[in-house]
């Protein structure tokens, strides 16, 4: 489950678009809501992302909120962020249910023009076997 952006420094706003589907066959992953504090981020600060909307299918402990900068050729800028979409004992969001989640992301310091800023919520492997 998957948005990327094409973003470029001059942009004012971010506008997250919804990803292909992995294999051409299945549908398309959902979209999901994107909001940045700082937007554009800011190279070398933080900023506060906040992630929400419906997954189609349940999230538990194991899944992840993945937040990464590639370039426009989609190679990896730095090290990707992640983090668990829930923790603890009752970890559960349901199919189809809404969820909601902020996090402070460490922007990289350096950033071409354009860039591509991913931010996918399910199971890591699967995030990346496109």
């Amino acid at each position: 489950m998957t948005d990327a952006i094409p973003h470029q420094l001059l942009k004012r706003t971010s506008t997250f678009l919804q990803c292909p589907s992995f294999d051409g066959i299945s549908p398309p992953p959902p979209l999901i809501q994107v909001t940045l504090s700082s937007d554009p981020p800011v190279p070398g600060k933080k900023d506060k992302f906040t992630i929400s909307g419906k997954i189609s299918e349940d999230l538990t402990a194991s899944a992840s909120i993945l937040i990464a900068f590639m370039d426009t050729a989609k190679n990896l800028l730095g090290k990707p962020f992640v983090v668990p979409v829930c923790t603890g004992k009752h970890c559960l969001i349901k199919a189809n249910e809404p969820f909601k989640k902020s996090v402070e992301v460490p922007i990289l310091a350096k950033l071409p023009n354009p860039y591509i800023l991913l931010v996918a919520v399910g199971y890591v492997p699967l995030i990346f076997k496109a």
